[in-house]
This record gives structure tokens, C-alpha cells and sequence, in this order.
């Protein structure tokens, strides 16, 4: 996840530049099976929360607003349904999905 900002002497205040954000998150997590035989890693609750949600909210607060999202062919239908129940106009986030090995 790549944000910047930068100290401008003129104003004497943080100035930030926006970036796109891209998250990989195509692992299959075969070393948390059982847990991840129905549902993609990134979506695993932690503390009653998907783990991909704590990565998100963290680019909501570095007020980014694009994300390209990196996932698996077999994970898009789950994580779609996530993003639009909970981003939906948030973030705009755009869903790269490679092929299965």
C-alpha cells in the first residue's frame, strides 16, 4: 500500500498526495485449511471482521479512494459480495483476478 506526504515549507502543513492502492490478495491460504476449504483467506474473520476489512478501513483513513484489488478466479464471487455490501461508495474498487494454479 503506497501513500505519501510531504511537509510543505510554504504553509508549514502536511500536504498528501493520493495514490491508487493495490492489494494482493490472491492467496489461497492453503496453510489455514480447514478454515479457508469455503471462504478465500482475506475474508477469514478476525475479531468478527474479515481480515481484507482492517487493510480497507486503513485506506479509508489515508483517504485514498482507489483500489485495484489483486484476487483469485475462484475467490471473485465471495469477495465481490463483499465489497458491495460493505464499500459500496466508498471506494471505488476495481477486482484484477488471475487463474487458478
Amino acid at each position: 500500500i503506497l501513500y505519501f506526504a510531504a511537509y510543505t515549507m510554504t504553509d508549514r502543513r502536511w500536504d498528501t498526495t493520493e495514490f491508487q492502492v493495490v492489494i494482493l490478495a490472491w492467496d489461497l491460504g492453503r496453510q489455514l485449511a480447514p478454515l479457508t476449504d469455503q471462504i478465500p483467506k482475506s475474508l477469514i474473520p478476525v475479531g468478527n471482521r474479515p481480515i481484507l476489512s482492517f487493510t480497507l478501513e486503513w485506506v479509508e483513513k489515508a483517504s485514498s479512494k482507489e483500489v485495484i484489488l489483486v484476487i483469485k478466479d475462484s475467490q471473485k464471487s465471495d469477495i465481490l459480495t463483499f465489497i458491495s455490501e460493505m464499500y459500496k461508495g466508498k471506494l471505488a474498487v476495481d477486482l484484477v483476478s488471475v487463474d487458478d494454479v
